[in-house]
């Protein structure tokens, strides 16, 4: 085995993956059984949440508060888009929670992408649809207080542009 394709099975095993025929280079075998690259995997889920927990801070108090920040950092996998920066790792991220079955955890993870995006100077619009009025969600988890539970259903909206005065607002 050369020594790219030995780098290559070491980043599978650090990641979580498997690799084919371990046992074909004694260094990789041995790892495989190893306590220490148990470690390392918890050392790079760390970091990966300690990153997504400082660029989407919204989104990671709303799991939190959710009981599921562990479980859906675990689940998101950057290397599988081949990202590797805190930026584009939180955007991958929010872009993924966007997806998600809870509709506030959507409507979350979608405010925060669209105002990080205007932040960095992005000129469009967007529209971020609400199934609850978000005005008492966003202060509750700009000040880390409990998110009140799912309120009157409604069609609430946020708009989110540079061309805003406080780059968004709340349209009902």
């Amino acid at each position: 085995m050369s020594l790219a394709q030995q780098q290559r099975a070491l980043l599978q095993l650090i990641n979580g993956k498997t690799i084919k025929n371990p046992e074909d280079d004694p260094y990789l075998e041995a790892l495989v059984e190893s306590p220490y690259l148990e470690l390392a995997q918890e050392v790079v889920q760390w970091w990966k949440s300690y990153r997504i927990e400082r660029f989407c801070p919204l989104t990671s108090e709303l799991l939190k508060q959710l009981g599921c920040f562990d479980e859906e950092t675990e689940k998101f996998d950057p290397h599988q888009i081949n990202i590797h920066y805190i930026e584009n790792i939180g955007m991958a991220f929010l872009l993924h929670m966007a997806e998600n079955e809870s509709p506030l955890i959507s409507s979350v993870s979608q405010f925060e992408y669209a105002l990080i995006k205007v932040k960095m100077g992005d000129d469009a619009d967007y529209i971020i649809h609400w199934s609850q009025d978000p005005t008492p969600v966003i202060n509750a988890l700009v000040s880390f207080a409990s998110v009140p539970s799912q309120g009157q259903g409604g069609n609430y909206k946020i708009h989110v542009s540079k061309s805003l005065p406080e780059m968004f607002r709340i349209v009902v």
